[in-house]
């Protein structure tokens, strides 16, 4: 009987270490897996520690992890913001938010999408692109923006959306476009003189004669003062100047002295225009 007590002893702590074994092979996995606090909270340790191109990675993992959709959603966003802001990755951002955009069309964060596209498409000062290239970035700049509007016309910034629109199609030289968004813009008071004079500078290479026209218009606007008017005043000397009208180009400048009389640049355009005549 002792024997048969013995080996009934050991079968069953046999059976306990077994168990206690499996139980923390379980727990293990569990831990290293993707739903583990600890994968999902590599991605913010990783930003924590400055390993922003790592936590991107980890975030773009989570985005087609086990997580809910909510949280693989913001799993991408964040690894899309990672790449444009914090590692300035130009082509890889535009990929991450254009497939953001695809894949969750409802987000909150569709907006923002839109801008930071607008923004990453926008030639820099510093890039040498060719002519075509250009073009082709500031189009897409100007649909990004028209997006944005469309999902939300309501939107604050709306206006000055509307106004950057309107500089780009002019520098491209749409004019269909350009009256189109004109209408569009008159309809936000607050931006009203800001955005005539971005469409008035835009003439000024192709045609001095609407240009002059259209710097005119914002003098007549009620309540334009200061800066806004003497860069009108400054852009009606300058379309003159172009239609060889020196006389006019120096009382519009004279005009411009008289509210910034301490303005060097002014008055440097004042002996320059005297001494063409």
């Amino acid at each position: 009987m002792k024997i048969v007590d013995r080996i009934r002893t050991a079968v069953f702590l046999g059976s306990g270490a077994a168990v206690f074994l499996l139980i923390g092979a379980t727990a293990l996995v569990f831990w290293w897996s993707p739903m583990s606090p600890l994968s999902r909270d590599e991605p913010a340790l990783l930003v924590s520690a400055g390993d922003m191109d790592g936590a991107s990675q980890a975030y773009l993992q989570q985005s087609v992890g086990w997580g809910s959709d909510s949280e693989r959603e913001e799993a991408m966003w964040r690894a899309a913001m990672l790449e444009a802001v914090e590692l300035n990755h130009r082509r890889k951002a535009i990929r991450l938010l254009t497939e953001f955009q695809e894949s969750w069309p409802e987000s909150v964060h569709q907006i923002e999408a839109y801008l930071l596209l607008a923004k990453l498409y926008e030639p820099g000062p510093e890039e040498n692109l060719s002519r075509a290239d250009r073009r082709e970035r500031l189009r897409k700049t100007a649909q990004s923006l028209e997006l944005a509007l469309l999902n939300d016309a309501e939107n604050q910034q709306a206006g000055e959306w509307l106004v950057r629109i309107a500089g780009i199609w002019t520098e491209l030289g749409d004019s269909t476009r350009v009256d189109a968004t004109w209408r569009r813009v008159m309809a936000y008071e607050s931006h009203r003189v800001e955005a005539m004079l971005v469409l008035a500078n835009g003439l000024l290479p192709h045609s001095p004669e609407k240009a002059y026209r259209a710097f005119r218009d914002v003098l007549q606007v009620n309540g334009v003062e200061g800066s806004d008017g003497t860069l009108a005043r400054l852009g009606m000397a300058t379309a003159l100047e172009r239609m060889e009208e020196y006389d006019a180009a120096e009382q519009n400048v004279n005009l411009a002295l008289s509210e910034n009389n301490d303005d060097q640049a002014l008055q440097q355009r004042k002996r320059r225009l005297e001494a063409i005549q």
